[in-house]
């Protein structure tokens, strides 16, 4: 909603700008300098990319899923997926973790990342490619 609002304000900015520029070119005074309009859309653009994200991110849903002894845990509110492992894994699968993306955080016990659909991907190749080994 925030963003929505912030879109709103920055679109109505630019197009003021734009009115003024017309104006002053009309009157044949100088306009407004052209950072102010390459400034403005590049927000717009990335509050739009924001938003876009944000709507991509609400379409993943919330699962906890088991894969042997491996937990695979989403969170939206932390927006993590994690891997909960039922002792220390060992050296080569902590380093295919750590390679895709993976932290340790002993607050959750838990190998987790930033939460979207390629490191929930990642995560589930993870869990079934340990748990058949």
């Amino acid at each position: 909603k925030k963003l929505k609002e912030k879109l709103t304000k920055l679109e109505e900015k630019r197009e003021k700008i734009k009115a003024y520029n017309k104006e002053q070119k009309k009157k044949g005074e100088p306009i407004a300098d052209a950072y102010h309009l390459s400034n403005l859309s590049q927000n717009i653009r990335s509050v739009k990319l924001r938003i876009e994200y944000l709507k991509k991110q609400e379409n993943i849903e919330e699962i906890e899923e088991t894969y042997g002894d491996i937990t695979l845990k989403t969170d939206k509110d932390y927006n993590r997926v994690r891997l909960i492992f039922p002792g220390k894994p060992d050296d080569a699968i902590r380093a295919k973790l750590k390679s895709n993306g993976f932290r340790w955080s002993p607050y959750n016990g838990a190998w987790q990342r930033q939460l979207n659909s390629w490191a929930l991907r990642l995560a589930k190749e993870i869990a079934q490619e340990v748990a058949n080994v």
